[in-house]
């Protein structure tokens, strides 16, 4: 949870340096590439929360 707060602040930091700039967000297609078999991956996560598994 730490490390999601510190890039969360970091985020926001980039942008209030230069909130005009555009940032890159890769789509699906692009990820799914780098990281193959990670749409599955989120699906079964999503999966277990909702069934409230750990």
């Amino acid at each position: 949870m730490e490390l999601f707060a510190r890039n969360i602040t970091a985020a926001g930091e980039i942008f209030l340096e230069n909130p005009s700039e555009t940032p890159f967000i890769p789509n699906w297609r692009r990820v799914n590439a780098a990281f193959p078999g990670i749409l599955s991956d989120l699906a079964a996560a999503v999966e277990k929360d909702a069934r409230g598994e750990d």
